[in-house]
C-alpha cells in the first residue's frame, strides 16, 4: 500500500491522541480512586503506558531518520536535541530507563553510568504529585524525576514540531514516506 504524508501525519496523531485517552481514562477511573488504598498505584500499568510513550518517541526518531542509524538510542537523542532540547543527561537516563532496560527487564532499575555513578528515578502519573518543574530534571545530581502526564505533553510538542517540518521539508518526507511501509508490515523470520 503506498502511503500518503497525509496517512502518515494523521496515523501518527490519532495515535498519540489515542494513547493519552487511554493514559486519562485510567488514571480517572483506577488510580485516582484508589490512591489513598493502593500504595503502589498500578505500577504495572503505569511502566506500560511509558513504554508506550517511548515507544512512540522511537518511532518517530526513525521515519525522522529514514532508518540511517540503525542504532535506537544515538537516533532518538539526536531526534531530541533537534525537537525538544533539554539535559542531555535527563535525555540519556529518560531513554535507557524507559525505552531499554524496562523493555527488557520488564521493570526500571538503577542505572550505573561507565565511570560508576549512580542513578535513580522517581516515576509518577503526573500532577499533583510530581509538579511539572519537576519532571525530566535530575535531580540531587542522581535522580531522573519523571511524569507520564507531562511526558505525553512532550511527546504531543515534539511530534507537532516534527510534523511541521515534515510537511515543509521534501527531504524528511522522503525520508518518512520511505520508512513507514516497513513500520506497518514488519518483515521477520521463522
Amino acid at each position: 500500500m503506498l502511503s500518503t504524508l497525509s496517512y502518515l501525519t494523521d496515523h501518527l496523531r490519532l495515535d498519540l491522541s489515542q494513547l493519552r485517552t487511554e493514559v486519562g481514562v485510567m488514571n480517572e477511573i483506577m488510580v485516582r480512586p484508589t490512591w489513598q488504598a493502593h500504595t503502589h498505584h498500578f505500577p504495572a500499568t503505569l511502566w506500560a503506558f511509558v513504554m508506550a510513550g517511548f515507544a512512540r518517541l522511537d518511532l518517530y526518531s526513525k521515519l525522522w531518520d529514514g532508518d540511517a542509524t540503525k542504532r535506537q538510542t544515538p537516533r532518538m537523542r539526536a531526534f531530541l536535541r533537534c525537537y525538544f532540547p533539554r539535559d542531555p543527561v535527563a535525555d540519556a537516563l529518560a531513554i535507557q530507563l524507559w525505552r531499554h532496560t524496562l523493555m527488557h527487564t520488564s521493570r526500571p532499575r538503577r542505572l550505573r553510568d561507565q565511570s560508576g555513578h549512580e542513578y535513580a528515578y522517581l516515576l509518577h502519573w503526573g500532577s499533583p504529585e510530581l509538579p511539572r518543574a519537576h519532571h525530566y530534571q535530575v535531580s540531587g545530581g542522581n535522580k531522573l524525576d519523571f511524569g507520564l502526564e507531562y511526558f505525553l505533553d512532550d511527546l504531543d510538542t515534539l511530534l507537532t514540531a516534527y510534523l511541521a517540518d515534515l510537511a515543509k521539508s521534501s527531504h524528511l518526507q522522503t525520508k518518512a514516506l520511505a520508512t513507514w511501509p516497513k513500520i506497518e508490515i514488519q518483515d521477520f523470520t521463522i
